[in-house]
């Protein structure tokens, strides 16, 4: 196994790496299904998701971990890959991780913060803070922080194992392809509330464009930081942000008519592309950045 994170491609997968996330992925895919499906063929309340999706976010380090086990890979020199490695949970260099957690906060602040601001001074939302909303913004990173218990299961998998595993395809190409996985495993389960009547079809829809730019956010996380660690805090801090900005700061999305909930949107995405744009850059001026020393 390949010990750095290349922003261009570098070569090759390993010859075991395809196998892996072929079965690692239709595992994944499996299970998923297998929990929803009773929400679609049943009346089953789909607020038992919320009690499910604590112990769901799990699935991808155990899938990856067993396959891993049962595998048993080896590099092309024959010796074993260790699943430590793959995972990249070491913290040195303890800087360079606490400069990507850092950044990953002026992230998922800044760009609900500012979706907030234009989308406001272009007249789609209006700016009303609710009470008790300056008490509960101090919460954010502390409950950001206490829930990464919760997210380290994903990310061991996602930009941990996985990432590592795509790590010879480059940056855009691994993130890219974990990024359309992570939105599209996802589906399933906001395509449960939409048939349960509790989310919007267009929720569904915007819901998944989102992941697929905080995907890359993440990912340049891992990158940046040597470490799967700022990764997990970065959709922890993703999850608390994301709900307490714009559940507390402005109108309810979901009140605002099809044009203003799309011209919403629309200017939240250009704010990710410009995150993500500069955040590629800084990824691209590490260049090469050493994984799980």
């Amino acid at each position: 196994m390949r010990d750095a994170l290349t922003y261009a491609r570098s070569g090759p997968l390993e010859p075991w790496a395809a196998r892996f996330l072929w079965i690692s992925g239709l595992a994944l895919a499996a299970i998923m299904l297998m929990i929803c499906a009773p929400f679609w063929l049943t009346d089953l309340d789909s607020e038992i998701l919320t009690v499910l999706t604590p112990a769901a976010q799990w699935l991808p380090f155990a899938v990856v971990l067993i396959v891993h086990l049962a595998m048993r890979p080896r590099g092309s020199g024959g010796e074993r890959v260790r699943f430590r490695r793959l995972l990249a949970v070491g913290v040195r260099p303890v800087g360079r991780m606490f400069a990507a957690i850092g950044l990953m906060v002026i992230t998922f602040v800044g760009v609900p913060l500012v979706t907030i601001l234009v989308t406001a001074g272009a007249g789609l939302v209006d700016i009303t803070r609710v009470e008790g909303a300056a008490s509960a913004g101090l919460l954010v990173l502390p409950l950001a922080i206490g829930f990464m218990v919760f997210t380290f299961g994903e990310e061991a998998g996602w930009r941990g194992v996985v990432q590592s595993v795509l790590a010879p395809l480059g940056f855009w190409r691994s993130t890219l392809l974990i990024g359309a996985y992570w939105a599209l495993w996802h589906l399933p389960l906001t395509l449960t509330y939409y048939l349960d009547g509790t989310m919007p079809l267009r929720d569904v829809a915007t819901t998944t464009v989102n992941l697929l730019f905080a995907a890359v956010a993440i990912s340049a996380a891992r990158y940046l930081g040597s470490s799967v660690w700022p990764a997990v805090f970065a959709h922890a801090l993703m999850n608390m942000m994301g709900q307490y900005a714009y559940s507390n700061l402005i109108t309810p999305i979901g009140s605002l008519d099809d044009g203003s909930y799309w011209g919403f949107s629309g200017i939240s995405w250009v704010v990710w592309a410009i995150a993500v744009a500069l955040l590629s850059l800084a990824v691209k001026r590490r260049a090469v950045v050493t994984a799980g020393t």
